[in-house]
């Protein structure tokens, strides 16, 4: 009987235990549960919100890119090189402004300009002397063909873009003032040895240089004494004149002689010395 009892109660002290560590195992699942979820739901939500932010950046990121891609595009098309404007070449006609001058210009009125037809027909002149552009050309008319004969001159000169002439006369014409000798200084402007149309002696007494274009005249040699010009031309930046110095006052003896002044500038006063 007794040992029937202590079967029992040990029986049941083992229930009791079995029963009381379900409950344990529970009771812990249950607290781990409360401790974990929010735990997960915050590192769940935590994923989302850097998620999100990593989104975000790598939006702006995009868009940044793109803005540079646009600044970049825009200052590459600012930096494009510009046309610019086209040399004049040597054989284009320049202005007046175009070309360098002297500073010390002497500006003179010795001949009139007007323009004639193209067809007026020359019979006593000198042969045309072109420019190196072709575009204009000059001739003395009235003594002969070398300008040797006794006369007053006149100088026409063509323009061959326009198909235009003009006559050139001295305005001096009661001293007997005439072109004795021309050559071109370049393609807009014509030296002139300007002197006594009469006479058998050489009569250049003033060398001028006429800018075809415009009509001005710079006046750039005056002969002094006995001396007296014969011609005058360019020579890349030099002027070769050509004169001859009497050697008595009746003029009977003289000699020919020739000056280079070199780097010459359109404009400047050369002297004999």
């Amino acid at each position: 009987m007794e040992s029937r009892d202590k079967n029992k109660y040990t029986r049941g002290r083992r229930g009791m235990k079995r029963k009381y560590k379900g409950a344990l195992a529970i009771a812990a699942a249950f607290l781990l549960g409360v401790i974990v979820t929010p735990v997960a739901m915050k590192l769940m939500d935590g994923k989302e919100i850097f998620s999100a932010a990593s989104s975000g950046k790598e939006e702006n990121s995009t868009k940044q890119e793109n803005i540079v891609k646009s600044e970049i595009a825009e200052e590459n098309n600012s930096n494009e090189p510009i046309e610019s404007v086209p040399e004049t070449s040597s054989n284009e006609e320049k202005t007046s402004d175009d070309i360098k001058k002297s500073v010390n210009v002497n500006i003179v009125d010795l001949y009139s300009k007007a323009e004639v037809t193209m067809s007026k027909e020359l019979t006593f002149n000198t042969p045309f002397i072109a420019t190196e552009d072709g575009k204009y050309e000059a001739s003395i008319e009235g003594k002969g063909e070398k300008a040797i004969e006794e006369g007053i001159g006149i100088l026409y000169v063509k323009d061959t873009s326009t198909n235009k002439m003009y006559e050139y006369t001295a305005i001096e014409k009661k001293s007997q003032q005439s072109p004795l000798s021309i050559s071109w200084y370049d393609d807009t402007h014509l030296m002139i040895v300007h002197g006594l149309g009469y006479g058998t002696l050489v009569n250049g007494e003033r060398i001028i240089i006429v800018d075809v274009t415009t009509g001005e005249q710079m006046l750039i040699a005056t002969a002094k004494d006995k001396e007296r010009f014969v011609s005058i031309t360019r020579k890349d930046d030099s002027l070769i004149l050509k004169y001859v110095l009497y050697l008595d006052d009746m003029m009977n003896d003289k000699e020919d002689k020739s000056k280079t002044f070199d780097n010459y500038i359109l404009g400047d006063v050369i002297e004999i010395e």
